[in-house]
């Protein structure tokens, strides 16, 4: 049988834990499908770019299921597509350190009963977030908000410096409410963008308090929760009409970041690198 030059996986799943079978023999990483917006240029030839967005990207898995028998041929496929029904976190190690969350488009058909070497491919596509990511959290820091006695509030600064080669990247945080009286108040900036919350309930005591989230899901949907809230755990109503739609930060820059709260807060922001 030959050897095994390729890998991928999806969910932490390798497609070679399958069937012995499965010879991953190709990924194949299609250009980006990208929506080009452009205007007439006035009194002048050609057209001018006024804006471009990535719309999603695919990766073909080229596999071969290394057997005569067609109805085992068959199965395998049958398992292929089981392992990428639901879709998830692929990680191929031609891009070893990143990920990108996708689900299937094309399932894989086992083709000619004669030609039993034929390739077979499974499309895989990125929707919601068409870019690859790192695995790990590149940027972090974790600090305790400070009393400023002038007004009130208790503030901290720090710099976020993300990695990546696509502009920017989204900023999320986690934090605890390490005083003894309730979270009401928060504003976060981040760069030139800035997120504030009134009204809030988020109860105090540190980690047995309350937790105030804001990350993403793996489909790229904003969630800003108060964690241990099991009635009532979205936060979202509270974010006040000024805010941005996301927290973002440029890659490779160091972003300012302020906190500004009415309770103590131990604060951990988190940035991903993204990759083209």
């Amino acid at each position: 049988m030959p050897m095994i030059l390729y890998d991928a996986s999806l969910n932490g799943v390798s497609i070679h834990t399958l069937a012995e079978e499965i010879i991953l023999r190709d990924i194949v990483e299609n250009p980006a499908d990208m929506d080009i917006q452009t205007s007439k240029r006035s009194m002048h030839a050609g057209t001018r770019e006024t804006g471009r967005t990535r719309r999603k990207l695919e990766i073909d898995l080229v596999f071969v299921a290394y057997t005569q028998d067609s109805r085992r041929r068959a199965e395998i496929a049958g398992l292929v597509a089981a392992w990428a029904n639901e879709g998830g976190w692929l990680t191929v190690n031609t891009r070893p350190g990143v990920r990108l969350f996708v689900r299937p488009t094309t399932m894989p058909a086992q083709g000619s009963a004669l030609r039993w070497q034929e390739d077979i491919t499974l499309t895989l596509t990125a929707f919601e977030q068409p870019y690859w990511e790192d695995e790990t959290d590149t940027t972090r820091f974790n600090r305790d908000t400070v009393l400023d006695e002038a007004d009130g509030l208790y503030k901290t600064s720090q710099v976020i410096k993300p990695a990546g080669n696509v502009g920017k990247v989204p900023v999320t945080c986690f934090a605890y409410n390490m005083g003894e009286n309730p979270l009401t108040y928060l504003k976060i900036v981040v760069d030139e963008t800035m997120m504030e919350f009134k009204n809030m309930n988020i109860e105090g005591g540190g980690v047995f308090g309350g937790w105030f989230s804001l990350d993403y899901t793996p489909d790229d949907i904003l969630q800003i929760k108060n964690v241990r809230d099991d009635n009532d755990p979205s936060l979202m109503r509270y974010r006040t009409a000024e805010s941005s739609d996301d927290l973002i930060a440029r890659c490779n820059v160091k972003n300012q970041i302020h906190v500004y709260a009415d309770s103590m807060l131990n604060i951990t922001f988190f940035a991903r690198g993204r990759w083209l």
